[in-house]
């Protein structure tokens, strides 16, 4: 092949059989003896072949696609051409299956390179650089800027890579971003991320996901632990299977589960609610948009505006102090407890016979426990307060009889004691 040759397509990248066909279009023995190259070019197809040569076809032929007849182009070039567009008779859009190597290309349905299921074709290029790659061999692909991530040994099977000093050498991995290392098979690792677990994913700096099927996202995030969630700053699963952490940005200290499956989270305060009326006031470490909360120092604190109430009823204290003397109170464990933890109260059903209060007959509401025993400290208080005042009454009425007492009793000392008739004499 002759330099002219390889000069005058070498502006445009080609697939490479119609490549090889291009360059294959003259040799050096023609090039003393002739001063123009003609060739054909099938649309249909984007191969060449030469014409107008001894033994070779004098004019550029047809073929058919789909039923529609297709006349091939003819184009010519002269020794010295050294751009694809002085090609005479083709110019550097006229042929869409090939892909510019410098320029702009409009297309509407794309553009494709294909290579057999199982390639076993070697990588095209290693080392450092800035390029697009397409490694069939692997079936993987690459885009960005690279040193050595992307060489052969850095890349998996079905893998893909698009940023700068990012790797996914795990099979059927993807790296995205800046420094993301995916090196679990199935694994997702983006921008500063280490996902080394299978079909693990992480993402930030220094974050790590090295248990099969964990996340790790945020700064300094370790989900080592299987089927682990690491989220926020300096959260770490600590090899705990199924454990769930989230660490807030209040400390860089990092906060870790101490037991498989746990729900472990670090915040300097909470808000749940089933509304778009966030609250952080001041002094709850809790918030709820009912309106219930638990303070910084650590009391739950029930809602009970009366705002949000209705249907007021009297109660009948009395009655109520007299359920509540027949209410079975006795101490118990909690099934799922240590048997040598206690506790003392009613059942939620017998609670629920006696009052009827609540929505269910198997949980007691601490509001209606509260409401209960207010009331019944009320009926005790007005027996008391009655008590009292017949107590005050009969310590009044005592205290006249123990002064007529002591009135009759004087009397009675003196007529004892006063002198008789004898006495006078």
């Amino acid at each position: 092949m002759t330099n002219v040759t390889t000069a005058a397509i070498r502006r445009t990248l080609l697939i490479a059989p119609a490549l090889a066909m291009l360059l294959a279009i003259a040799s050096p023995g023609m090039l003393a003896g002739q001063t123009v190259f003609y060739a054909c070019y099938v649309p249909a197809s984007g191969t060449v072949y030469r014409i107008k040569e001894p033994g070779l076809p004098q004019q550029c032929g047809q073929s058919k696609k789909q039923g529609t007849t297709v006349q091939h182009v003819e184009f010519n070039w002269s020794p010295g051409v050294n751009d694809h567009s002085s090609l005479a008779g083709l110019g550097n859009d006229d042929h869409p299956q090939y892909v510019l190597a410098e320029g702009l290309r409009t297309s509407v349905n794309g553009f494709a390179l294909n290579a057999p299921i199982f390639a076993s074709g070697s990588i095209p290029a290693s080392g450092p650089g800035s390029r697009l790659m397409w490694y069939p061999g692997k079936s993987a692909f690459r885009a960005g800027r690279t040193a050595n991530h992307w060489d052969d040994a850095n890349i998996g099977l079905s893998s893909a890579v698009l940023g700068q000093s990012s790797t996914a050498s795990g099979d059927y991995s993807v790296a995205l971003g800046l420094n993301a290392t995916a090196s679990g098979d199935w694994s997702i690792a983006l921008s500063g991320g280490t996902a080394s677990g299978s079909a693990s994913i992480a993402s930030g700096t220094d974050s790590h996901a090295s248990g099969s099927f964990s996340i790790a996202l945020g700064f300094g995030a370790v989900a080592s632990g299987a089927h682990s969630v690491a989220l926020g700053t300096y959260s770490n699963t600590n090899n705990r299977t199924g454990a769930f952490v989230y660490a807030d940005r209040s400390t860089l200290s990092p906060v870790s589960a101490l037991a498989d499956n746990q729900f472990v989270v670090r915040a300097s305060r909470f808000w749940l609610g089933s509304n778009n009326s966030v609250t952080a006031i001041a002094g709850r470490f809790l918030e709820t948009s009912t309106g219930a909360f638990l303070s910084s120092g650590g009391t739950w604190t029930n809602s009970s505006d009366v705002n949000r109430k209705r249907a007021f009823e009297d109660v009948d204290r009395d009655e109520v102090l007299a359920r509540v003397a027949a209410l079975p109170i006795r101490t118990w464990s909690y099934r799922d407890e240590d048997a040598s933890v206690r506790h003392i109260g009613p059942t939620a059903q017998d609670f629920h016979a006696a009052f009827s209060l609540g929505t269910s007959e198997t949980s007691i509401a601490t509001v209606d426990a509260d409401g209960i025993s207010l009331a019944a400290i009320q009926a005790l208080v007005k027996r008391t307060t009655e008590l009292n005042l017949e107590n005050e009454s009969l310590r009044r009425a005592n205290d006249e009889l123990r002064d007529e007492v002591r009135a009759i009793a004087q009397r009675l000392d003196a007529f004892m004691t006063r002198p008789t008739s004898g006495d006078r004499r």
